[in-house]
């Protein structure tokens, strides 16, 4: 179990595959109604350059990221909403919540 804070070179997801620092993902589709992703979001300075702060969507991958594989760059857990959220942190400015994005289809 990695805790707030902690350095991993593997995570277990709740579908029963282990990932590792360097595994390649694909991006499925974005689950909201445009097509862009809901539970993948730019990071670091991509975030910075892209985000719009009078429109929140504006942290959210666009659909053109669909099919694209990324190299898995570092996990981290974060307290969202009181609960701890196990991130993917990606190649190409990316932050994937994990679970949410398996559930839904947004990776593969």
């Amino acid at each position: 179990m990695l805790t707030l804070n902690m350095t991993a070179q593997e995570y277990t997801a709740n579908n029963g595959v282990t990932y590792q620092i360097g595994d390649t993902i694909t991006l499925g589709d974005g689950t909201k109604p445009d097509g862009s992703f809901k539970y993948v979001q730019y990071w670091g300075a991509k975030l910075m350059m892209l985000q719009d702060l009078n429109n929140p969507e504006s942290i959210f991958a666009n659909r053109d990221y669909s099919g694209f594989d990324f190299v898995i760059k570092k996990f981290k857990k974060v307290r969202v909403a009181g609960r701890e959220v196990m991130y993917f942190i990606l190649d190409g400015s990316l932050a994937v919540s994990v679970e949410l994005a398996i559930k839904t289809g947004e990776i593969q």
